[in-house]
């Protein structure tokens, strides 16, 4: 008799390194164009609220709630304080951000349950 876990694919038979490589790829080419389309003021913007909303999700994740609670406050009150005509693009450009690292996601899951067929 078999082991019943051997259908099944684990997460772990997977390197996600080629994943991470073409989100920062995707990332890096929105950045050129964030720069250049928005000016480099709103792009620092879009890096500074990035990297906060980054990081309080990797102090959750390790279970430091205390400050990740204070870094979502710093960029809950940075976007607050922001006119309409600055979060609008910094909005759109977190949203394209988004949904290129989905992209990515989804072309490497189509190719690794193509792999395992």
């Amino acid at each position: 008799m078999t082991d019943s876990t051997d259908d099944y694919h684990f997460a772990e038979d997977y390197s996600l390194a080629p994943l991470i490589d073409d989100c920062n790829l995707l990332g890096s080419l929105l950045d050129d164009c964030l720069k250049s389309e928005v000016g480099t003021e709103l792009f620092n913007k879009v890096e500074r609220i990035r990297s906060l909303a980054q990081c309080a999700a990797q102090l959750q994740s390790k279970h430091d709630q205390g400050a990740s609670r204070m870094l979502s406050q710093r960029m809950a009150d940075e976007l607050m304080n922001m006119s309409l005509d600055e979060a609008m693009p910094l909005t759109r450009a977190l949203g394209h951000y988004l949904g290129l690292t989905s992209i990515a996601e989804l072309h490497h899951r189509c190719g690794s349950t193509a792999d395992w067929r």
